[in-house]
């Protein structure tokens, strides 16, 4: 019997086609597809809370609990994809703070654990729609129809061929448009989440239709998305040149120039905020910081106070398996605490309030000083116990000579951390 030829060799070496079945099982084993599920969860329910909520509040509120279950799956996902498995070390934590994943997961689950906020939830369908339309042509298409990709990389290298499929198409229709609206639909995100949101939320906390820590969580959540997202900084700006042309007068702005209304005030205040000028202002600020720590403690002792005392006690009833006087007193200790977490934000808010002339400034200024220390500071991956990340934020520095003992501790860490020398310097 004659041996095989060469190329019956290489039909036979061939490996077998996946059937359909085979390849969407193997597609439901990778992590990737149920962050793509959570996402879909999130776009679907989403959707139809805010087709319900028209209709009443109590059957959308349904929706919008499993929609934001969904997000919270998806974030998990992908944090635990990028970081793996939780590390109990402070340059962990301070790298998974700095992910804007885990903002978006601390504030989903925020919200899904308070009162229903309908313009809350707009954001995340936003981000879900291009999420899951991504996925879909990139891998849910190719799963059922495996020709799909070959047939759009031939007709872009020969555009003469024959035209697409339905399918192929379809899946560069998608590709197309998610291109042609993802950088739109980022700005205009951007702005309903600094204009919308947060307007929303003053009004309702004032209103005592939202919680009163709602505006100092989220506006925390809208300080970290300043420091790390350009999209979120552009967001702010767009907003402010708004104001701008809604507030300010014609003949007040000079022609040809459209400034902030606090600009009026420092051209006559401070037209030049300088460095020393600054580190003066954030002093200042942080004293009015910690000043506000204690009255605020106190009102949240006392409100805790008022609060627990009116509720009726049955010494014969225990919760989890403690005396309700113990679990009172205990809550009413942690409101203080938690008046005192809440203080150094109300502080701030007060001193942006009382100096909102130099505020436009002031928050340049820091904006371009957060810029240097991001840019000077040590990586974070040469910590360890002998040789500790020194002031990885700049909180410490209140001088331009606190600056200058900054940046040398700085490169002693991480010349430390290059040559493993750790330590104490002798």
């Amino acid at each position: 019997m004659a041996p095989p030829s060469g190329a019956q060799q290489r039909r036979d070496a061939r490996p077998t086609p996946l059937s359909t079945m085979e390849r969407l099982s193997a597609l439901t084993k990778t992590a990737q597809f149920y962050w793509w599920v959570g996402h879909l969860v999130m776009l679907g329910f989403g959707g139809m809370y805010y087709l319900r909520r028209p209709f009443g509040w109590r059957a959308a509120n349904w929706y919008y609990s499993k929609a934001y279950m969904g997000a919270i799956i998806s974030y998990v996902i992908v944090i635990y994809k990028t970081y793996g498995p939780p590390q109990m070390s402070f340059a962990f934590m301070q790298r998974l703070m700095m992910d804007e994943n885990v903002e978006y997961l601390m504030l989903a689950f925020y919200w899904l654990t308070q009162q229903a906020i309908c313009v809350s939830l707009l954001p995340f369908v936003v981000f879900s729609l291009f999420h899951v339309l991504g996925y879909a042509r990139s891998t849910i298409i190719p799963v059922f129809f495996p020709g799909v990709p070959d047939e759009i990389r031939r007709a872009s290298q020969q555009p003469q061929q024959q035209g697409l499929s339905r399918v192929a198409r379809l899946s560069k229709a998608l590709g197309q448009w998610s291109s042609d609206y993802y950088i739109w639909a980022l700005r205009h995100v951007g702005v309903w989440e600094v204009a919308v949101v947060g307007t929303w939320i003053v009004l309702g906390a004032v209103t005592f239709q939202t919680p009163l820590l709602a505006p100092f969580f989220y506006f925390h959540f809208l300080r970290l998305r300043y420091s790390f997202s350009s999209s979120t900084r552009e967001a702010f700006g767009r907003v402010r040149r708004f104001l701008d042309g809604k507030l300010v007068p014609q003949d007040a702005a000079p022609s040809g120039a459209q400034g902030a209304v606090a600009d009026i005030y420092i051209k006559k205040t401070d037209p030049n905020l300088n460095w020393d000028e600054f580190f003066k202002l954030r002093r200042q600020r942080r004293l009015w910081e910690r000043l506000a720590a204690l009255p605020c403690a106190m009102l949240g002792l006392g409100a805790g106070a008022a609060v627990f005392a009116s509720l009726p006690v049955n010494p014969q009833q225990t919760f989890m398996g403690l005396d309700p006087l113990i679990v009172f007193g205990g809550a009413t200790m942690f409101c203080g605490v938690l008046g005192f977490v809440v203080g150094p934000s109300v502080g701030r808010v007060w001193y942006r309030i009382g100096n909102s002339e130099l505020a436009r400034s002031l928050d340049a200024k820091e904006a371009a000083f957060f810029k240097h220390v991001k840019a000077n500071r040590s990586d974070p991956n040469f910590s360890s116990a002998s040789n500790p990340l020194p002031d990885f934020y700049g909180e410490k520095i209140n001088s331009l000579e606190g600056y200058r003992r900054w940046l040398r501790k700085q490169r002693e860490h991480e010349r430390k951390g290059t040559f493993k020398l750790g330590g104490k310097k002798k």
